[in-house]
Parts: C-alpha cells; structure tokens; sequence
C-alpha cells in the first residue's frame, strides 16, 4: 500500500491527504474540484509527450523537375523575393532571348519567301499562278503569326533583365505580365489550329465520300 503524503489543493491550497501515486485523480473535499497527483520528490518526471512538429513552410520541389537540381533557398521577407528565384529567372534569360530572336529570324525568311511566291504568282497566268499565290499567302500568314510571340519572348528577357538589376517587386510583375501575354496568345493559337483542323478534316471527309459515291461503277458481265 503507497504511503500517504500531505498535498495541497491547486485550487484552494487545502492540505489533502493521499496516497503517494502520481498520476491519480483527486478530488479536493473543499472545493470539490478534481486534479492529479504530481511525481513525489525526488522521483522521476511523469512523461509528457513531445509536441506535434509544426508543418513544413518550405514547398516541396516540382514534379517531374529537369535534372532534379531544385534545392530550397531561405524563405524571404514579404514583398521581397528570395535569391533562389532571382537566380532561376537570370538563368531562364539567355533561353528566352534566343528563342525570341530565333523567332524574328524566322519571321524573317517566311517573309522572304511569301514575297518571293507571290512573285511567281504575278507572272504566271492561269492555274500555273494558283500555288505560288496559295503558298506565297501561306508563308506571310505565319510571318505574321510568329512575329507577335516573338516580341513577346524579347520583351520578357529584357523584363528579367530588370528585375536582376533592380531586384524591384515591380519589374518582376511586369515580367510575369508579358509571359503571361505570351501563354494566353499561344493558346488561343492552339484552339484556332485544332478548329481549322477538324474543320478541314470534316471537309475533306465529306468531299471523300461525294467522290466515292459519284465515281463510275464497273461493270459486270463485260469481257
């Protein structure tokens, strides 16, 4: 049997006897309220049980990252921006300035070419004119299309180029403007080219099977 020891209540100080077990529950004859029994002197601690970790403010890395070189940098102040993206947007420059300029070279040559068809075109005569004319208009069509995401892309490297030096909250946001600028115009080019597609596949469709079905049948019997 545990011997009993003198407590005092923790919510009135009334001097309690009771048995010298940590960890059970009392109820104080005073004030009626209940509490436990803490460890005797010079006896071990009671266990307390370590507190939940707290949750992780650093993100986890991309899925499917190139290389798997990602490492998490220093969480910086708000309305700052940590080092590690700086350094990953003056990496992402020289790519995006070639890609534009690559861009312009090709407007380029397209242009040269939809001049030089439509060249043919104006001195031939009769259906001798009618595919240099379509492939000359081909060419100057997507020398118009490739110009404007071209500018874009040169207009989002110099916008990085900015913020680089700057480091100012606000040549960032004008960078992510333009490269949004750039992914909305690429979509919708996306959806007009799928459109024209299905429409020219229906259309062809429909023509192969007016051909097939107006085409001269053989006859039978004939030797």
């Amino acid at each position: 049997m545990a011997e009993l020891v003198q407590i005092n209540c923790p919510h009135c100080s009334q001097q309690i006897q009771a048995p010298n077990t940590p960890g059970i529950v009392l109820m104080c004859p005073l004030c009626q309220q209940r509490f436990t029994l803490g460890r005797p002197a010079g006896g071990a601690p009671p266990f307390v049980p370590p507190p939940p970790p707290a949750p992780s403010s650093t993100p986890p890395p991309p899925f499917g990252s190139f290389g798997g070189g990602w490492t998490p940098s220093t969480t910086a102040a708000s309305g700052q921006v940590s080092p590690q993206t700086t350094e990953n947007l003056r990496a992402t420059r020289p790519w995006v300035l070639f890609l534009g300029i690559l861009g312009f070279i090709l407007c380029a040559f397209m242009l040269l070419g939809g001049i030089g068809f439509m060249a043919m075109a104006s001195m031939g005569s009769g259906r001798g004119a009618v595919f240099p004319a379509f492939v000359g208009c081909f060419y100057l069509v997507f020398a118009l299309l490739y110009l404007y995401p071209s500018y874009l892309l040169v207009s989002y490297g110099s916008a990085i180029g900015r913020f680089v030096q700057s480091q100012d909250i606000r040549d960032m946001e004008r960078a992510i403007g333009i490269q949004k600028s750039f992914w909305k115009f690429v979509g919708i080019l996306t959806i007009v080219s799928l459109a024209i597609g299905i429409i020219i596949g229906i259309i062809s469709a429909i023509a192969g099977a007016t051909i097939v079905q107006h085409a001269p049948q053989p006859g039978f019997g004939t030797y």
